[in-house]
């Protein structure tokens, strides 16, 4: 069986970064993003606000991770899991991209 797309997309050696297209806001702890061209609106959680707040320089996905196991109290194989299903979602949304 082949590897997904989406697999390949988020090998070790990939660096993400924020896309120039979403406007930002904090509403309290957590940011809220829209996509001019597209008018959509993207809530993001406290955890999610964490890694946007990381993506402000262009990252890696472990360097993610690292920094999210330093906060929260949870296994890094499942901190490691939610960052990527996040980051596919911003990927796939536009949110950020890869270099």
């Amino acid at each position: 069986m082949q590897p997904s797309m989406r697999t390949l997309r988020l090998t070790d050696d990939v660096t993400f970064l924020r896309s120039s297209s979403p406007a930002e806001t904090a509403v309290g702890s957590e940011v809220v993003l829209m996509t001019l061209a597209s008018g959509q609106c993207f809530g993001l959680g406290e955890t999610g606000s964490a890694v946007w707040r990381l993506l402000a320089q262009p990252t890696r996905l472990q360097a993610i991770v690292d920094a999210l196991s330093s906060t929260y109290d949870a296994p890094v194989h499942v901190i490691e899991q939610d960052v990527r299903e996040l980051l596919e979602e911003m990927l796939d949304r536009g949110l950020i991209e890869l270099q």
